[in-house]
């Protein structure tokens, strides 16, 4: 059994029916494993759903685990934004859910990665 942290595009990809997504995520819950988010992608997915799809917010806060933002996770972001805002252009969001995957040692699983230039981040491969 292996937790995963999912990024907003993994889990749009989800929702929207996008192959391989739509068939693994439930084998991996099948499976046992953990599928997590941060609150992060609560906002994201909050802010860029539909009110017709708010039951869909409701329901992912039931099926994924959330990580929980502590003041670790927020220094460790803000290292990460000294570090690669500037040169890889960084976003203090993608920050924060880096860090919650370090902190937490989680691995992260995005169809983005050149968006975490991050050496520590550990990234989950399908």
């Amino acid at each position: 059994m292996a937790k995963i942290l999912l990024d907003t595009d993994v889990i749009l990809c989800w929702l929207g029916g996008g192959q391989p997504h739509a068939t693994l995520i439930p084998q991996l819950i099948e499976r046992g494993d953990v599928l997590a988010w941060t609150p992060m992608q609560l906002a994201d997915m909050s802010y860029f759903c539909r009110s017709s799809d708010r039951q869909t917010i409701d329901w992912l806060c039931q099926a994924l685990e959330t990580v929980p933002t502590t003041a670790e996770v927020g220094k460790l972001a803000g290292a990460y934004l000294i570090s690669y805002m500037q040169s890889q252009h960084l976003t203090p969001n993608n920050a924060m859910i880096a860090a919650s995957a370090v902190v937490n040692d989680i691995p992260l699983w995005t169809l983005s990665r050149p968006l975490y230039p991050i050496p520590d981040l550990k990234f989950f491969t399908p």
